[in-house]
């Protein structure tokens, strides 16, 4: 069976380039209140950013290769559902342990994006001739 590849539409690629920055500034606003729902101190809960981003420059680094390797969107399929799996233990965490585990995992799944979303959609950028 010939199966013919499609490129991803515009506004997919908007979608899932948006997703970055919109999980970071999302739950800035709301780290204190984070902090008195998990009884812990805000401190411990601003770790949550430090290490979503520090997360973020690692996984750049492994994902950009895997992707090559295997292709880009088995990568990026598999990077949004555990995106999702950890959005939804962040936001079910009892303690503050569970929610920056799930955190630092949102963190390496957004740093998966980037490189598996470095592609046009067709009649995007082609030079006429």
């Amino acid at each position: 069976m010939n199966r013919t590849r499609t490129p991803p539409h515009l506004i997919t690629l908007i979608l899932l380039t948006g997703f970055s920055p919109m999980s970071l500034n999302m739950f800035l606003p709301s780290l204190a209140n984070i902090a008195v729902d998990l009884e812990t101190d805000y401190s411990t809960v601003s770790w949550a950013v430090s290490g979503y981003l520090a997360i973020t420059t690692v996984i750049q680094l492994i994902i950009g290769p895997l992707s090559d390797r295997i292709g880009r969107r088995p990568v990026l399929l598999v990077a949004l559902l555990v995106f999702v799996i950890a959005s939804v233990g962040c936001t079910f965490a009892p303690n503050v342990a569970v929610f920056l585990t799930c955190r630092m995992l949102q963190g390496g799944i957004i740093g998966g994006y980037p490189p598996t979303c470095r592609c046009r959609p067709r009649g995007f950028g082609a030079s006429a001739s």
